[in-house]
């Protein structure tokens, strides 16, 4: 029964969120070098941060010094037409001053399609944030999907962007356990609480 309840566990470990992320290097593990991203395009003031990350061991600092260099990464993400989509990534604003002057910016279009995604997302401390939202293209292409910092003050600050994720919504798979016996004895021993409660 022991070994029973370790393999499953083990198993939900690696399938729970199986979807396939479209973005590539969206963890942000593969550089060049410590200012060219893989699989991306950067601009003005990004690099390599391996002191803080959501996941693995790297995420990418973008530094915002004036109007004129405003940092921003940017990929390209194949969409098809009429199916939603799940746009994830996390952020963790690194300077001091947050405040409703500086947004970290999401965006995802593209020439010839009508429709556009662009969000602002304002850090309220210096803790990881996560973002969610949706996204339904109207053309089979590949959008350009990009995040970059701005500021409505002019003054500097930085942030750290990692685990973007794109996928299609409902594609989350869960891992059920399978053997319909085991499941009652897990309830009728009390391990599996939340289903006891609400079944």
């Amino acid at each position: 029964m022991r070994t029973k309840l370790l393999l499953v566990l083990l198993l939900a470990n690696f399938s729970i969120y199986a979807q396939t992320n479209l973005v590539l290097n969206g963890g942000f593990e593969k550089w060049a070098s410590a200012t060219v991203l893989s699989d991306w395009t950067t601009q003005n003031n990004v690099a390599q941060n391996t002191a803080e990350y959501w996941e693995g061991f790297n995420s990418a600092r973008l530094s915002f010094t004036n109007s004129a260099l405003i940092p921003k990464i940017t990929t390209q993400v194949p969409l098809n037409a009429g199916i939603t989509y799940v746009v994830k990534f996390k952020y963790k604003y690194l300077s001091s001053n947050y405040n409703t002057s500086h947004p970290i910016v999401l965006n995802i279009n593209k020439n010839g399609s009508s429709t556009t995604l662009s969000s602002s997302y304002f850090a309220i401390n210096n803790n990881w944030t996560a973002v969610e939202t949706t996204f339904t293209p109207d053309q089979n292409l590949s959008y350009d999907l990009s995040i970059s910092l701005n500021t409505l003050d002019n003054i500097g600050f930085n942030a750290t962007i990692d685990h973007i994720q794109i996928y299609a919504k409902g594609t989350e798979q869960y891992t059920l356990i399978p053997d319909l016996s085991f499941e009652k004895n897990l309830i009728a021993l009390g391990y599996d609480r939340w289903k006891s409660v609400n079944s």
